[in-house]
């Protein structure tokens, strides 16, 4: 126990006890620098173009427009009738010289779509299979297929990569089994691809944008590695020394009574932070305004709030308004822009920006998701 007390004292006076934990965010880090793998904006060796059914003797849909810079891929598209399932897509071909793109150490699909007047795409991953497919020809490069629904208030979608699945049109078309197949080869990635999906009417005109096509990692266990590590070893570092204080002779204590006094920053934080709950719904409070009725010069209450709960001062009344409106989403059936009103945004869209920056969804979403928990 003496030379755990020594280590322990060592590593604490040297300041070495509060490094160590560094060691263990090398996981997380080194899975974030080789977690995405880009597809769009375009890589060099990277090909995209549009098709139709139009290709076929019966199809008659067309792509209307298909634009594509270096951030954008615009696509609109017609079905019409005649083939007997029309389609029509764009495909960015990542294969050159029967090099394939190596996805298996990925764990998602992520793409940035603007939907327009789009509800759900087909996408598509096609792979090669060894001893079948054929560069040259279409019908022996192995679909992948996943549906995807799209809202306007979402703009990324990450797909689990175990959740494309072979469709059993492509298996009809060329007399296969999953048996026979296997399980899809992910280090041959050949296209990525995105197209209709079967719900689309015919003779209606759709568009999506498309900003960012990529593979990522999934990041989660590394960091509950991270976690998990760290906290174990401030467990242990705290039972050391509770250990080791036990063995300590205790101090000589000489009672007596303690004063009662506040500090000066607590007691105008107090004051502070009492108007700012009361006021909080008033749209124009300013730091002027609650330094003036507070009795607190104004250049004060910025240190004051930073220094007791590390906010500014908009950080702080943002928090206490995004707490009221929560309660509000959660209890009442107010429209959101009254609630907005009512805890002391003047602008709806302002709080929707607000809010989804916090929380990280939008308030209707927030509304929908803690209703359903009912």
């Amino acid at each position: 126990m003496d030379t755990i007390r020594k280590i322990t004292v060592l590593l604490h006076q040297k300041k070495i006890f509060y490094s160590i934990p560094v060691l263990f965010l090398i996981p997380p880090i080194v899975t974030r620098m080789h977690k995405e793998l880009v597809i769009f904006p375009l890589q060099d060796t990277y090909t995209v173009y549009c098709y139709s059914d139009s290709s076929e003797e019966q199809g008659n849909s067309q792509v209307t427009r298909f634009t594509v810079d270096s951030s954008r891929i615009v696509f609109e598209y017609i079905l019409r009738e005649g083939n007997e399932y029309p389609y029509a897509g764009f495909q960015i071909n990542v294969n050159t010289d029967s090099t394939f793109l190596d996805v298996s150490g990925y764990d998602y699909l992520q793409l940035n779509i603007e939907p327009f007047n789009s509800k759900k795409i087909d996408i598509y991953c096609k792979t090669y299979i060894d001893g079948f497919t054929r560069i040259d020809d279409y019908n022996t490069h192995r679909f992948l297929e996943k549906e995807c629904d799209l809202t306007k208030d979402k703009t990324v979608y990450r797909i689990a990569l175990d959740k494309f699945v072979t469709p059993l049109w492509w298996l009809n078309d060329n007399n296969l089994t999953e048996t026979e197949i296997g399980e899809p080869d992910l280090s041959k990635i050949m296209n990525v691809a995105i197209a209709n999906a079967n719900y689309a009417k015919m003779n209606t005109s759709y568009t999506i944008a498309v900003t960012g096509i990529s593979f990522t990692k999934d990041t989660t266990p590394a960091y509950c590695f991270t976690i998990i590590a760290i906290g174990l070893y401030f467990f242990l570092y705290w039972l050391v020394m509770v250990i080791l204080k036990k063995r300590t002779a205790a101090p000589v204590v000489i009672p007596y009574k303690e004063l009662e006094v506040e500090s000066y920053v607590d007691e105008e934080a107090g004051r502070i932070v009492a108007l700012i709950a009361k006021r909080y719904h008033e749209s124009d409070l300013s730091v002027a305004k609650i330094g003036q009725d507070a009795g607190v010069l104004p250049a004060r209450i910025p240190v004051i709030l930073k220094k007791k709960f590390n906010m500014t001062f908009k950080q702080y009344l943002n928090n206490i308004r995004l707490s009221e409106s929560k309660r509000l989403l959660r209890e009442t059936d107010r429209q959101i822009a009254d609630i907005a009103y009512n805890v002391g945004y003047k602008n709806v869209t302002h709080f929707h920006r607000i809010f989804k920056q916090f929380e990280k969804i939008s308030p209707n979403e927030y509304r929908k998701s803690r209703r359903a928990k009912v």
